[in-house]
């Protein structure tokens, strides 16, 4: 009765740890980008020099939370309070420059804005690197 009752407690604890990763992976509202910012089109003209600059960019500004894969598991991304989006997912990859410009811009809970570290090359020209990581 002793293992069975270890056992009930040992489930209950992956199950509820399980459901918590959950909880803090997809409860994020979704992110309203302006019509203006929806409508942007890249204007660094993708190279192999400006991908290359872009994963120099991300390295710096963006791995420590996004990985270098973009997975989402970067050194410091088990102390936040929200996981860090997996850059490499479809819908990351499928929307829109403008709209991907805005949200590392503008930022909101769980990213910060980088419109006081980055330029706005320097955003555009990450996209080109964030781009390489489509499945």
């Amino acid at each position: 009765m002793k293992n069975f009752f270890k056992l009930q407690l040992m489930l209950a604890a992956i199950l509820f740890s399980g459901m918590s990763l959950a909880f803090v992976s997809y409860d994020q509202p979704s992110w309203d980008v302006p019509a203006e910012y929806k409508a942007m089109k890249n204007p660094v003209k993708k190279t192999n020099e400006t991908v290359a600059e872009g994963k120099k960019l991300y390295d710096l500004s963006c791995a420590s939370c996004h990985g270098a894969t973009g997975k989402g598991d970067g050194k410091k991304s088990e102390h936040l309070a929200k996981m860090p989006a997996d850059l490499s997912l479809d819908q990351i990859q499928q929307d829109g420059e403008g709209s991907y410009f805005y949200k590392v811009k503008i930022g909101r809970q769980g990213l910060h804005s980088f419109k006081n570290k980055l330029d706005d090359e320097d955003i555009w020209t990450i996209l080109h690197f964030v781009h390489t990581f489509q499945k």
